[in-house]
């Protein structure tokens, strides 16, 4: 299988890349910026420049792909201004999904973010209800969120009038092989992870979703929690869940220390099993 993946000098990208090679993908990365040095990939010929805000230099970019992963886009709220974030995310996403529908690529997996269903979480805006799922209501509230939101919009109008399986990721807060020391420091103030429902999950977990979905029998467009199985605090999720969201129903009992957003539907639709926990780094 031939993928290009977008944004694939970034950290994770170059990382997600990687796995998809060992996992015996001919993997092109593009990003408007050089590989990482010594990055996998960074030799010429597997890794192209291109500005993805170009609708020409994304048709030639995706050129004879199988599938391709966009993960290009401005990453987090605050990184560039909110209007400059807005226009580069959805712009870049609408021009890899016409150019996908242009190239003849059926399957395009992409990275929309939790965050669509409303977080931050606050005592004046609270889940609707627990486990949040991805039926939940969104109601974005940083122009972030608001760029995913709209590329989510855009999925099924491609899916429905140009024919394309369209698979939108909504990943969890992504922590890496050397940054499992932070879930310590946030034991100490629990609340403070109140803000996005205390999920988080290994890169490394990101790659195998990528992988799944970039192979797995779907049709039309979907969007899937991505994320670890478990919070990330070291308190039961019922007591957790009864601290942080007071008033907020919830859909079924809270096993252990399960996540309180659901990712059953991944799970289901993808095979998605999350393998690592920072309780196996930590505790």
């Amino acid at each position: 299988m031939r993928i290009v993946v977008t944004g694939g000098a970034g950290r994770s990208g170059s990382k997600i890349a990687a796995h998809l090679r060992d996992h015996g993908a001919e993997v092109l990365t593009v990003d408007i910026v050089p590989a990482r040095t010594g990055a996998p990939g960074s030799q010429i010929g597997s890794h192209l420049i291109a500005d993805l805000e170009d609708l020409g230099q994304t048709v030639e970019a995706l050129s004879g792909a199988d599938a391709v992963l966009h993960l290009a886009a401005v990453w987090a709220q605050g990184v560039r201004t909110p209007t400059l974030t807005f226009d580069t995310n959805v712009r870049t996403t609408f021009n890899v999904f016409e150019a996908s529908a242009l190239a003849g690529v059926k399957r395009v997996v992409w990275a929309s973010t939790q965050s669509v269903v409303g977080t931050p979480w606050t005592d004046g805006n609270l889940p609707d209800y627990l486990p949040v799922d991805e039926v939940h209501t969104s109601r974005p509230r940083m122009t972030y969120a608001l760029s995913k939101y709209v590329g989510e919009q855009l999925a099924p109008y491609f899916a429905g009038i140009r024919g394309l399986e369209v698979l939108g990721l909504r990943l969890a807060w992504m922590i890496y092989e050397d940054g499992w020391g932070v879930v310590q420091e946030w034991q100490e103030n629990p609340m403070s992870r109140r803000f996005n429902a205390f999920v988080y999950m290994d890169v490394r977990d990101v790659s195998a979703a990528c992988t799944l979905a970039l192979e797995a029998p779907a049709t039309g467009a979907h969007v899937l929690n991505i994320g670890a199985a478990d919070t990330c605090m070291d308190i039961p999720s019922a007591e957790l869940a009864r601290a942080a969201f007071p008033g907020v129903p919830l859909r079924r009992p809270l096993e252990g220390f399960e996540s309180l957003v659901s990712i059953d539907a991944a799970a289901e639709l993808i095979g998605y099993q999350p393998t690592y926990s920072w309780r196996d780094h930590l505790l």
